[in-house]
């Protein structure tokens, strides 16, 4: 049953987006991650990981983890991104991968909640506009 209300929300969060102006959509930029839920500080290095939102609805994400002494950049992924109704979002990578996030914004800042198809929580990231 969760899953078919997982995809009745992403099916009408496409059909809605298409109604969003998105040229006013508060998440086109580019974040800086500043935490994530249960990982304690992150370092330095992690903080270097960025998401960019354009107004052309594509979006890149690049992430860094310490490696030793190192900090490298362990993925980067790039697609198409689209708001819902509400605080709803989805991202679809360029590899077909399907991401749906509830983001709620709090001046410069907003914080992500990463849902499975279940609609359970896999992360929570908070991430600082640059």
């Amino acid at each position: 049953m969760k899953k078919i209300l997982y995809l009745g929300l992403v099916l009408g969060l496409s059909l809605l987006s298409g109604c969003s102006d998105q040229d006013e959509d508060p998440i086109i930029g580019t974040w800086q991650l500043t935490s994530r839920v249960g990982e304690g500080p992150l370092s330095e290095c992690q903080q270097q990981s960025t998401r960019q939102f354009g107004s052309d609805n594509r979006y890149i994400d690049t992430f860094f983890e310490d490696a030793g002494e190192n900090c490298n950049r362990v993925r980067a992924r790039a697609g198409t991104w689209d708001s819902g109704e509400g605080s709803f979002y989805i991202l679809i990578s360029d590899d077909g991968a399907l991401f749906v996030f509830d983001v709620r914004f709090n001046g410069n800042t907003f914080t992500l909640e990463e849902l499975d198809q279940a609609g359970n929580t896999l992360v929570i990231e908070t991430y600082t506009k640059l």
